[in-house]
């Protein structure tokens, strides 16, 4: 295992997963007591190849890995606006373990959305499971996530107005 990297804010980008990265990308894991809570990266990916059908639409999605410092770091997918999601939503999203605690999701995430928002978009969904230990809720919701009121298949589903977030 690598040693974790510097604390100093890294410069994040977003990288297309290809032949010469997929192998790497699929390594990135979260912490042990995270697992439960999303799908391992090479199953995101499969999903990506062979996406799933949502209310009679096939779901189209957009993945990328992020890099911190041109090291891998972590990986995010969206599923665009298709079926009961009248917005993009926020599919998979994890930051490896060795690079948690850096900003660099969070920075990631903020990119993608003001991208979003500049495409058009006016909100990102995304789900969690409540009530778990390590829940990802005070994260989503530290970027403006706010529940909806709704649950789906036992997630809490949330909503983000791109109009809130800072330029």
């Amino acid at each position: 295992m690598a040693p974790t990297p510097d604390v100093a804010t890294p410069k994040v980008t977003l990288v297309e997963i290809t032949d010469d990265n997929v192998h790497r990308v699929g390594e990135l894991a979260v912490a042990f007591s995270q697992d439960e809570m999303v799908a391992p990266v090479l199953v995101s990916i499969a999903q990506a190849w062979a996406p799933p059908t949502l209310d009679g639409e096939v779901v189209q999605p957009w993945l990328r890995a992020i890099e911190a410092d041109g090291e891998l770091a972590g990986f995010v997918m969206f599923a665009e606006p298709a079926g009961r999601h009248a917005h993009p939503y926020l599919w998979r999203y994890l930051i490896d373990v060795r690079h948690q605690g850096r900003g660099i999701g969070r920075r990631a995430l903020l990119g993608i959305f003001r991208s979003r928002r500049a495409d058009g978009a006016t909100h990102i969904e995304v789900s969690w499971v409540p009530d778990v230990v390590g829940s990802p809720a005070p994260f989503y919701e530290g970027l403006g996530f706010v529940p909806t009121g709704k649950v789906h298949h036992g997630e809490v589903e949330a909503l983000l107005d791109l109009s809130t977030l800072p330029d």
